[in-house]
């Protein structure tokens, strides 16, 4: 495996979509993502907030730091099923990590679910009951599952002070 992790480019975007929608939350409760349409994608990447794990060609996994009023959150997270265990996960989140930190945050947060936390704790995230207010309103209200309760955990990572905030 030649594994790379790279900010997502335009081109980029359909094979992302393709990734994502077939981890979205569905109407009988399957999935884990909130739906992401593939002009959106594109216009995270374009503005570089978006980044993937590129396997020599190959789409192994794919993220997003977004900023909600200063507050960054790692947001659709989600390796693609032949390369889980394989380290791409951890890759992911250091990337995101690294993002997060040189936007000057203090704090990266993520809605994960059961499956996907003890990958997010092995990597320094700790359960939190944290949830902004922007993220219910511009996110969670596009999940089929809303209005029958959030099944997501929010878990946090403290990144470090680099002196310059």
């Amino acid at each position: 495996m030649k594994l790379v992790v790279r900010p997502a480019a335009h081109g980029d975007a359909e094979r992302i979509h393709e990734l994502i929608d077939a981890h979205t939350f569905r109407e009988d409760g399957s999935g884990y993502l909130i739906p992401v349409d593939t002009e959106e994608i594109r216009s995270i990447a374009d503005d570089g907030r978006f980044f993937v794990a590129d396997d020599d060609g190959s789409l192994a996994g794919c993220a997003s730091v977004l900023d909600y009023n200063g507050i960054a959150e790692l947001r659709s997270f989600v390796v693609a099923r032949e390369y889980r265990e394989r380290g791409v996960g951890r890759a992911l989140l250091e990337y995101g990590k690294q993002r997060a930190a040189e936007a000057g945050h203090e704090v990266l947060y993520a809605l994960v679910n059961k499956e996907a936390l003890g990958v997010f704790e092995s990597n320094g995230f700790e359960p939190a009951a944290y949830r902004p207010l922007e993220k219910l309103q511009r996110d969670c209200i596009r999940c089929p599952l809303y209005k029958r309760g959030c099944r997501e955990q929010t878990v946090v990572f403290r990144l470090p002070s680099n002196g310059n905030r």
